[in-house]
């Protein structure tokens, strides 16, 4: 979820992104939502109500696309600041901001996107037989786009720092 909404958002250029539905419990008839292997569709839900003995409160798919929409952000404000300190600058600070320009670019290449294109672009870590055709998968799913768990944060942090470093530098002229 946190790549959808927010490095795969930009990396495509796209202009949006909408979640099929909030909550969407499937063939529940009154069992625990909270238990997606008690009922033949798994549940899809970002925020669960309060059940049985369980609080509400939201998935990891919810903090994960909360955290994409907050990496898109700190992308297109280093590029929305960028670009407007590039119209105003003298010719000194334009090629230092284009060099700072090339650095985040270089760290937004190194995600790959080609391998999405397919569904081997996804796997999960685990995975049980129950028997016959059905079964299910468990622990982390993975996305095979070339970057880490904590790729996520060092890359924000990259990019809030070369945020601050352009804005230093047009500062000090």
């Amino acid at each position: 979820m946190r790549f959808a909404y927010g490095l795969l958002l930009w990396l495509t250029e796209g202009e949006g992104m909408i979640t099929y539905a909030y909550q969407r419990p499937y063939y529940t008839n009154g069992k625990d939502i909270y238990n997606d292997l008690n009922v033949p569709k798994n549940n899809y839900i970002h925020y669960y109500p309060e059940w049985d003995r369980n609080p509400s409160g939201p998935t990891t798919g919810w903090e994960g696309a909360r955290e994409g929409v907050d990496d898109y952000k700190y992308i297109y404000t280093f590029f929305t600041i960028l670009n407007e300190k590039k119209k105003t600058e003298n010719d000194k600070n334009k090629k230092i901001l284009g060099e700072v320009e090339k650095e985040v670019l270089k760290l937004l290449s190194n995600f790959n996107i080609e391998e999405l294109s397919s569904r081997n672009g996804f796997f999960w870590t685990e995975g049980k037989e129950l028997s016959g055709d059905s079964g299910y998968v468990s622990g982390s799913l993975k996305v095979k786009n070339g970057i880490g768990f904590d790729d996520y944060q060092k890359l924000r942090k990259e990019i809030a720092l070369k945020t601050i470093e352009i804005l230093k530098i047009c500062d000090k002229n």
